[in-house]
């Protein structure tokens, strides 16, 4: 399920909202239409009137579906949406931000198939806590950070008419009437809602009233603007009032997250102690976490929904030198290598978002003092060791290197509008990008510096960075040193750590050392050869 929409459309004509403080703006109210109702109210009716939305003070709701990769992951920037899992989730939401519990069975089908997690998310307005295994290196019970709880929160808000009415009702003299636009060949009033960081619309169909779609702009650090979308279909009644029994949610246009509900209930019993958090897995509530929640839920989720739990905030960096002036970066799940030449660094891999490059920058300033990061490598153009790349850029000015054929998704990347949340490389010139075809020297007489394309089904346009004197190979993805095994579990694509151990090989590296763009440790050949059964 694919549509076309435009972002940066959608920013200009919010414009006069100002993304930095949406909700102390004053807006227009929506215009009435010649029977005095406005599109509000129009909707509002569909729905089953005003008194009968206001209430609802919770829902319950029992739910399958599927999960997407929106076109993050996928062997080109161009391939087809990555399936992640399947789930059955049970939600009792109190739609006053109170509380919120979803019990969720995902089985997982992309990194880590087939694997089946069993968890309940459990959260009150300020702190939260996980029942269960949400995630492949997750203990059986464990707190929710606010990033986790404020995502979580604005996902079932976006999938809930009825939710979102209830705030459009609380803020009615705030609300503003945008231009008409069509959506699937029909006509359809728009009305914004302000929100942090930006407004919610609502398209109401201009002949029966319906609500067909909410979106919202969040930001993406790879793609920068981009459109978050929930469909609404199959209206049926519960209780008294009307809702939709399937939602697809949208990325970018792209295949996100479908759920096809078979129960909603508009007048659950909600227990006492539903959301109650055990007072030692309740965290302070930080709200720097909560409001990266907010600005990017559509891009938290989709690492939980295969298994990879990764709301924390990744700015803390380790240090480990590999010899000297050879330095990885690593701490968290992401990590980079920094490698000193005469007068210069070259730093490899920027990954995750500009948090996390602007803490690898000030570590290679505290290791390095004086020489600047002249040259970033990205190995490839998944959005997981991609989307830090504008941020590195952007702090240290910085040429990109790419692998081949990456020369445009880079150049889109780089141009592409952050009025979400503007970034290091806001406002400034774009980048030198340099296309590496089979082979690229980096270094200078100090060092010899050399990046390499890699041919494999994981990504194209792959690559490596090879140090000949050092035998010092790093790589991200096609081996993870420190893994069990060592290698990303066959998942769609073919054995990457032997594709991988075999490039080796043909090219006939003489590989000491394997410093991972993952995993918990500096490799070695020997372990590679382990981890492929060789």
């Amino acid at each position: 399920m694919q549509r076309l929409h435009a972002p940066l459309a959608f920013a200009l004509a919010l414009a006069a909202c100002s993304s930095s403080d949406t909700d102390k703006i004053a807006m227009n109210p929506p215009a009435t239409d010649a029977g005095g109702q406005s599109p509000l109210d129009t909707a509002i009716a569909a729905m089953g009137g005003e008194a009968a939305i206001g209430a609802v003070t919770a829902v319950s709701i029992e739910a399958t579906g599927d999960n997407w990769d929106p076109k993050t992951q996928g062997r080109t920037p161009a391939s087809d949406p990555v399936h992640l899992s399947k789930f059955q989730s049970t939600l009792l939401d109190n739609l006053d931000g109170s509380g919120l519990r979803e019990k969720w069975h995902l089985d997982a089908e992309y990194f880590f198939p087939p694997s089946p997690f069993d968890y309940t998310e459990i959260s009150n307005a300020k702190s939260g806590w996980i029942d269960g295994v949400d995630g492949i290196v997750s203990m059986p019970k464990g707190s929710m950070l606010a990033s986790q709880i404020t995502a979580t929160r604005k996902q079932n808000q976006l999938d809930n008419p009825v939710a979102l009415l209830q705030r459009a009702l609380a803020n009615r003299s705030a609300l503003q009437m945008l231009a008409d636009e069509d959506l699937d060949g029909k006509p359809h009033h728009v009305i914004a809602i302000p929100a942090h960081p930006s407004p919610i619309r609502l398209f109401i169909d201009a002949q029966n009233g319906v609500l067909d779609k909410a979106d919202t702009l969040e930001d993406s650090p790879a793609l920068g603007d981009v459109l978050y979308e929930s469909y609404y279909a199959d209206w049926r009644m519960a209780g008294n009032v009307r809702v939709p029994f399937q939602v697809h949610e949208l990325v970018g246009s792209v295949a996100f997250h479908d759920e096809t509900r078979s129960t909603v209930d508009t007048e659950p019993a909600v227990p006492e102690a539903s959301f109650d958090v055990p007072a030692d897995l309740a965290l302070p509530f930080d709200q720097d976490l909560a409001d990266w929640g907010d600005r990017s839920t559509h891009w938290l989720p989709r690492w939980q929904w295969q298994g990879l739990v990764l709301y924390f905030l990744q700015n803390a960096v380790q240090a480990t030198e590999v010899v000297p002036g050879v330095v990885w970066l690593a701490g968290g799940s992401h990590h980079s290598m920094i490698v000193e030449l005469q007068d210069q660094l070259v730093l490899v891999e920027a990954p995750l978002y500009q948090a996390r490059s602007a803490a690898i920058v000030a570590k290679a300033a505290e290791l390095f003092p004086g020489k600047p990061i002249t040259k970033v490598v990205s190995t490839h153009h998944h959005h997981d060791h991609s989307g830090g790349v504008r941020g590195a850029l952007g702090l240290t000015g910085a040429e990109l290197v790419v692998g081949p054929g990456l020369r445009d998704f880079f150049a889109k990347m780089l141009s592409a509008p952050h009025t979400v949340v503007p970034d290091a490389l806001s406002g400034k010139s774009a980048p030198t990008i340099t296309e590496v075809t089979t082979e690229l020297a980096l270094g200078d007489t100090t060092r010899e510096v050399i990046a390499l394309s890699i041919p494999t089904a994981h990504a194209d346009g792959m690559l490596s960075v090879w140090l000949p004197k050092e035998g010092i190979l790093f790589v991200s993805d096609l081996f993870i040193p420190g893994l069990i095994m060592g290698q990303i579990p066959k998942s769609g694509y073919a054995d990457a750590a032997g594709e991988f151990y075999r490039w080796i090989g043909t090219k006939s590296l003489p590989v000491q050392k394997i410093v991972g763009g993952h995993g918990g440790a500096v490799g070695t050949l020997a372990d590679l050869k382990t981890a492929v059964g060789g």
